[in-house]
């Protein structure tokens, strides 16, 4: 039996940029699900067992909880 929900295939759109401070250093940000689309999934159903340590693979795909934004520096020897 599959102990998973199923998250059905969507689309969203990423934004990542770069810009090169030095030339030995960069600045680097990007945002997974840009625009904040929701997929189509019932979090209330699939994801609330009322435990805090509950673990659902399928709510940890890519763009399956929303927004995500990410920045770093990137240093070269």
């Amino acid at each position: 039996p599959d102990f998973y929900c199923h998250v059905a295939s969507f689309t969203t759109t990423n934004l990542n940029v770069q810009y090169k401070l030095s030339p030995n250093l960069t600045l680097r940000g990007a945002i997974l699900n840009l625009f904040d689309k929701q997929p189509p999934i019932d979090v209330g159903t699939y994801g609330n067992s009322g435990v805090q340590t509950s673990y659902n693979a399928s709510l940890h795909q890519a763009g399956a909880v929303g927004r995500f934004y990410s920045v770093g520096l990137n240093y070269t020897f």
